[in-house]
């Protein structure tokens, strides 16, 4: 039997999932233990079962997910098929165009060139919305490596342009294509903001987003 907390982060979990339309016709199975949150059931898409896990996470006293939604094929779809769907969802953007999918065991593997993490993730994201694809690894290159101080540079000078992020103090610290970001910034949006900044440099592989909220910054 639940306890009062557990019960209470279930109907957070429900009320978060109800927000988002797309989700509402799938049968879920959720179950809260102390802080981990289980999850079951059949989804249509690899993006959507990234979705609700993403969607659980941000819940309070959320502390892990054990994701075991599973995509449904209807049985019907080969590697043939996924591959079809995948270069189609890559087609619909322009800029996903350059970009080569291969699928071996409904596992999508994407090569090419990548202008940005955040285009890689772009992609992903796209492979993601295909029918019968259980996974998708990028194999994606990039261009503009350079030294850590360069790139340095290169991330300070797009968040002091940025009109969202010029004025937010915030700190960088960078190693072979890895960034960190510290400091402090107001709510969750200033924060998804410098990251996605961060993200469409040209030369950044990951990002470490380590920034606090302060309210005091209203």
């Amino acid at each position: 039997m639940a306890n009062h907390q557990e019960e209470e982060t279930f109907q957070r979990i429900v009320a978060a999932l109800d927000r988002h339309p797309s989700l509402r016709d799938y049968d879920l199975h959720i179950q809260v233990k102390g802080d981990v949150v289980h999850l079951q059931g059949v989804v249509d898409v690899l993006a959507d079962k990234e979705l609700v896990e993403g969607i659980v996470k941000s819940v309070p006293e959320v502390g892990r997910v054990v994701n075991s939604l599973t995509i449904s094929t209807d049985g019907k779809l080969t590697d043939e098929d996924v591959l079809r769907e995948v270069e189609e969802e890559l087609a619909m953007d322009w800029e996903l165009r350059g970009i080569s999918p291969a699928v071996k065991g409904g596992v999508v593997y994407l090569h090419g060139q990548a202008k940005s993490l955040a285009h890689e993730r772009a992609a992903v994201a796209a492979a993601q919305r295909a029918r019968g694809v259980r996974e998708v690894v990028s194999r994606l290159t990039f261009p503009g490596s350079c030294d850590n101080a360069t790139l340095k540079n290169r991330i300070e000078r797009a968040l002091r342009t940025h009109p969202g992020t010029s004025h937010l103090p915030v700190r960088t610290a960078v190693r072979r294509g890895s960034v960190i970001l510290q400091g402090m910034v107001i709510d969750q949006q200033q924060k998804r903001l410098v990251e996605e900044v961060a993200q469409s440099t040209l030369g950044v592989r990951r990002v470490i987003n380590q920034l606090e909220l302060d309210l005091r910054m209203e």
